[in-house]
């Protein structure tokens, strides 16, 4: 056996080809698969199609502020003081990850919401020293500006100045609580200076954080509204 195995020829592939086969919506439709995937269907639809709460107006999103980022940053910042027993001063989301350029007057569906957020980022806190606040405020500002909550500044040369958290200036020496993604914690989008450091996960993805507070939102008979207060000039 041992020398049958041996004597096997072996075969290495020296030439690749491929052929592209698009997938149109004209095509034919098979019609025992449509079948079985339709309650799914159906039910995954009347699910998405869930109102959530009613917006007031059409609110968009833009840099350096907007009314969009401004309403979601608001939110996280309340959600994620009520999750974990600490005083959270300052709430940022990425502006990329913020997924839809409006956010239309009416019903806001789980379905939009999810378009709002469609990744399943956890909300997570992170304490930084005053100075390395500073420098992820420098590097938001580098970028245009970013949806945030708790903290205002003016860009000058595409950089942070006149820094004020909680209404009073920047201290370079306290300490400070912020919530944001836990992929922004990793790292991402030019925040490498946050990799590494200790989180406390909040126990909810941003996503469903915002579906919690739209939902409360609605119960108490109120409308989704935001506008902007200058929290971030340029």
């Amino acid at each position: 056996m041992l020398l049958l195995a041996g004597c096997a020829k072996q075969y290495i592939t020296t030439q690749y080809q491929y052929t592209k086969n698009l997938i149109e919506s004209g095509g034919e439709k098979d019609v025992r698969i449509a079948t079985i995937l339709s309650p799914y269907k159906d039910s995954l639809e009347k699910t998405m199609n869930n109102i959530i709460v009613v917006n007031e107006k059409l609110i968009s999103k833009g840099q350096p502020e907007s009314e969009l980022g401004n309403l979601l940053a608001d939110i996280m910042l309340e959600q994620s003081n009520s999750c974990c027993n600490k005083q959270v001063d300052v709430a940022i989301l990425n502006n990329g990850g913020v997924r839809i350029p409006q956010l239309a007057a009416g019903n806001v569906t789980l379905g939009k919401i999810y378009e709002i957020m469609p990744f399943d980022n956890r909300l997570v806190l992170m304490d930084l020293q005053g100075k390395e606040l500073k420098e992820l405020f420098y590097t938001i500002a580098a970028a245009g500006g970013w949806p945030m909550s708790g903290a205002r500044f003016k860009i000058s040369n595409k950089k942070a100045t006149e820094i004020f958290v909680g209404g009073v200036p920047l201290n370079e020496n306290k300490t400070y609580t912020i919530a944001l993604s836990d992929y922004l914690t990793e790292g991402g989008d030019n925040l490498s200076m946050l990799k590494g450091k200790p989180i406390t996960d909040s126990g909810k993805n941003i996503r469903e954080a915002f579906i919690e507070a739209f939902t409360t939102i609605n119960k108490k008979g109120r409308k989704l509204t935001s506008s902007l207060d200058g929290r971030i000039k340029d």
